[in-house]
């Protein structure tokens, strides 16, 4: 089964993929900067969810995915929630955790991912390309998509912090839309490669750091000169 984090990964190179479903003890130890980097980013994500008051968090984590897509059906059939934080949903062996859900006057709902960066990157078009793809495929009428990111303007002035100018949201509604013919064959293709009876063989190459950095770096390069 995909999940979104597997979907990226897979994307940028088949073999981190492979290892990261198959070979796990193979990963480099995260590096305190890097664990700062993943904390920074939880906590941007909890500020977030400060500009959504009556949201409400599904709290399984994700080794209970099919009780957290439960408890979102239940959020979802639930007009009182205005928002819903780390929906679950799961359509063709792809589940996905939605940061934010927002419910929409008009009965349709904004799919939120939010971001640390202070501007939009490549990459994020596909990370919410797949989640609406999954989305959509659980017939939810998603009407709007896009990244809620920090704004790079915003300077805080030592006293109370400002959620509706420190957050900016920009809307990829058109591009992730543009993507979905392609994605059920790129899900399809990565799925097949992990069906494989042996890994794939790609050379390490610029690939390995764009767009992040991978953690089977230093096992593929080991015998490397």
């Amino acid at each position: 089964m995909l999940s979104k984090s597997r979907f990226l990964a897979g994307t940028q190179c088949h073999l981190r993929l492979w290892h990261q479903c198959y070979n796990r003890e193979l990963a480099s130890e995260v590096t305190p900067a890097q664990q700062g980097i993943f904390d920074a980013g939880q906590e941007v994500g909890r500020l977030a969810t400060g500009l959504f008051p009556g949201g409400v968090l599904i709290e399984e984590d994700h080794f209970h995915h099919a009780e957290a897509v439960q408890s979102t059906l239940a959020a979802l059939n639930n007009p009182d929630i205005p928002a819903i934080f780390e929906a679950a949903f799961l359509h063709n062996d792809v589940r996905v955790r939605v940061d934010i859900l927002e419910r929409l006057q008009n009965g349709g709902w904004n799919l939120i991912e939010v971001k640390s960066a202070t501007s939009v990157k490549d990459v994020y078009h596909s990370d919410v390309g797949i989640q609406y793809a999954v989305l959509k495929g659980s017939d939810l009428n998603v009407v709007r998509a896009g990244i809620l990111h920090l704004n790079s303007h915003y300077v805080y002035d030592g006293n109370q912090r400002l959620l509706d100018s420190l957050f900016t949201f920009s809307d990829l509604t058109e591009d992730v839309l543009a993507l979905q013919e392609d994605l059920p064959a790129r899900v399809a293709k990565l799925k097949e490669m992990l069906a494989a009876t042996s890994a794939p063989q790609i050379l390490p190459s610029r690939h390995c750091h764009s767009p992040y950095g991978c953690e089977f770096w230093e096992h593929c390069t080991a015998d490397m000169p």
